[in-house]
């Protein structure tokens, strides 16, 4: 029986070490993180900008922030790899920032300042129109424009001649 005890004491002990160094692997690995921040052209911060973090090898979203009052946005526990940074906002145009990698040697980033350009959009034309309202209530009468009626769309007898008074 001695040696049965020594057997099992052996296993224990191998079974033990093996578990500390696996939990002793997972607790050493890198923590990343990209962080930077969004400016306008005159360097304001850009608050409530969309920051995406992008995976450079496809293009696709690996996760989205939004920036705060003094245009600062962080992501957290990204996996390693190749990234770029996608900005936009209302009233600037979209800007991509260079590839970057995360590896364990770097497993941090701090972009530097995102600086985008305002966006001035023209429109070429408006266009203003009134519809009747079905029911008009006047001093001494209610008036149904049968013009304003559901029923009336696509009808081809259209004018002022159809509107009813009603007392």
């Amino acid at each position: 029986m001695p040696s049965n005890k020594k057997y099992m004491k052996k296993v224990f002990t191998i079974l033990l070490i093996q578990s500390i160094i696996i939990v002793h692997g997972f607790a050493q690995a890198p923590q990343t993180s990209v962080s930077g921040n969004v400016v306008g052209d005159k360097n304001k911060p850009v608050e409530v900008a969309t920051i995406s973090l992008m995976k450079a090898a496809d293009s696709s979203v690996a996760k989205l922030s939004v920036t705060d009052k003094g245009g600062k946005f962080s992501f957290q526990n990204i996996p390693l790899g190749s990234y770029y940074i996608n900005a936009s906002a209302i009233n600037f145009a979209k800007l991509n920032s260079t590839v970057f990698e995360l590896n364990s040697t770097s497993p941090t980033k701090d972009v530097d300042a995102i600086v985008l350009q305002p966006e001035i959009k023209t429109l070429s034309a408006v266009t203003v129109s009134l519809k009747k309202p079905l029911i008009e209530q006047k001093i001494e009468r209610m008036v149904v424009n049968v013009d304003a009626s559901v029923t009336n769309v696509g009808s081809l007898i259209r004018g002022s001649c159809l509107t009813k008074h009603l007392l």
